[in-house]
């Protein structure tokens, strides 16, 4: 291949290398009308939210502490949950750390824990994942995750830590780092 190649004049190699760069690439499609979002995804698709553009007048440092509520001991497993208060109208809060501290019976394991965001109808728009940074043998978990939630007025954020089979919650505490703006 490579001696047929050396035989064909200087300008036929680019000009094979556009022609077969042409053929990748070809039309561009039509651009399509957007159409209704679905209300719950589906598998292959997804569901954007885009918030309204706003010319924010103040800019200020959000730091909250919510004691979660936490469940007794159940076949899947305790739980601690809270909600964070709903942002004030004229308002945007840019989330940009959740930071948690749950204490658990003895040698109970952490599963998984979780920020999701609701509309104002209760629904959720937005779940990320908070895996634990540290966990002890004796009950102590602690996550510290690095999020990204952009809550609109009158949205609100609830946070969940969630223990695997077995195991008793005895107290859990989560922090809130973020900016808030005014517009």
């Amino acid at each position: 291949m490579l001696t047929s190649m050396q035989r064909l004049p200087r300008l036929a190699l680019p000009m094979l290398s556009a022609v077969f760069l042409l053929s990748l690439t070809g039309e561009p499609s039509a651009a399509q009308a957007p159409g209704p979002l679905a209300s719950k995804p589906m598998p292959g698709r997804a569901v954007e939210t885009v918030t309204p553009a706003a010319t924010v007048v103040s800019t200020a440092h959000y730091q909250v502490v919510l004691s979660l509520t936490c469940s007794s001991s159940s076949a899947s497993g305790a739980f601690c949950v809270g909600y964070f208060p709903a942002v004030g109208g004229r308002r945007r809060l840019n989330l940009t750390r959740v930071s948690c501290y749950m204490r658990s019976s003895t040698y109970s394991t952490y599963a998984t824990g979780k920020v999701v965001l609701h509309k104002t109808d209760g629904s959720s728009s937005l779940v990320q994942y908070l895996p634990a940074d540290h966990t002890t043998e004796w009950g102590h978990h602690v996550i510290n995750q690095a999020v990204d939630v952009q809550i609109a007025a009158r949205q609100y954020v609830s946070v969940a830590l969630i223990l695997a089979s077995g195991g008793q919650t005895q107290e859990a505490t989560c922090t809130a780092h973020g900016t808030l703006e005014t517009y």
